[in-house]
């Protein structure tokens, strides 16, 4: 038994050295080191109790060397048999530890070797496990907000404020945009790095500034184009700005025309040549004219 003993404490004390290695290497590569600090605390204490001898195991050691070499056989072997029956007793926190420490290094080895089982709950009832060589969708983490003028100059950060306020009032084009800073007294290398920071949606401009005009005054598809085009927008955005503009061209002619009769008297063919000279098309100069009774 006492044979038993000792290779146990040999290989308990073998596990910790190993746990010790494998627990400095973690936390020497940075990689899991939560894990490694475990290791290590639980190599501490496996080396321990690998090594520790009680006082009374101590005592009895000490006690049967001197039974052995001063009493007869008979009283020795009663020493043996106590000291037998102490040992049984001792083993089975031995073979606790030699059953925890064989659970451990199975877990390390499938934690290198790329095998370890996670539970992972996904709202449903039951969890599943992956292992790590799956693809585990990571969680969002919070970041920060940039400031979105980081390494600007004073007057460029200044530029940048400007042109975000006349945003918000208005619609306008990107050489708009460059000229309104300008008339602030900002250079244009400073309009034009701001504006680039700031990156607006010129489509959504060229829209934002259609509605603008068309809750103004009335417009025909050529003439609201012409005026877009005059602000600087390019045809792309002029396009996707008149197109999406919801404007019922039919109504616009009735309103243009209604317009002109409230500020002047005009006759038929006069009022159709000034609707005509808007960019009106034929049909819709007919509602019109029709709409106001002529």
């Amino acid at each position: 038994m006492k044979t038993v003993l000792i290779i146990l404490r040999i290989l308990g004390a073998a596990a910790a050295a190993f746990l010790f290695l494998v627990g400095g290497i973690g936390l020497s590569t940075g990689d899991a080191n939560g894990l490694a600090i475990v290791l290590l605390v639980v190599a501490a204490i496996l080396l321990f109790f690998s090594l520790y001898r009680s006082p009374a195991a101590r005592a009895e050691s000490k006690v049967q060397r001197q039974v052995e070499a001063n009493v007869g056989p008979t009283a020795a072997e009663q020493t043996n048999c106590s000291v037998r029956a102490k040992n049984k007793q001792n083993l089975i926190p031995v073979v606790g530890i030699a059953v925890l420490t064989f659970c451990l290094l199975w877990s390390v080895f499938q934690r290198f070797s790329g095998g370890t089982e996670v539970w992972m709950n996904d709202g449903s009832s039951t969890p599943r496990i992956v292992t790590e060589d799956q693809n585990v969708t990571p969680q969002p983490t919070s970041r920060p907000l940039l400031d979105p003028t980081a390494g600007m100059s004073l007057s460029q950060k200044n530029a940048y404020r400007s042109a975000q306020s006349y945003l918000r009032l208005s619609g306008f084009s990107e050489p708009g945009l460059i000229k309104q800073l300008q008339f602030e007294g900002y250079s244009t290398a400073d309009a034009v790095a701001a504006i680039e920071r700031l990156a607006p949606d010129w489509d959504a401009e060229a829209l934002e500034s259609a509605k603008s005009y068309l809750r103004l005054s009335a417009f025909s598809k050529s003439g609201l184009a012409k005026q877009l085009q005059y602000e600087g927008y390019t045809d792309d955005q002029i396009i996707y700005g008149v197109e999406n503009s919801g404007a019922d061209w039919y109504a616009e002619a009735v309103e243009s025309a209604e317009t002109y009769l409230r500020l002047s008297s005009f006759s038929r063919d006069g009022l159709a040549k000034q609707l005509r000279y808007e960019g009106f098309t034929e049909d819709q100069i007919s509602y019109a004219l029709l709409e106001i009774g002529y």
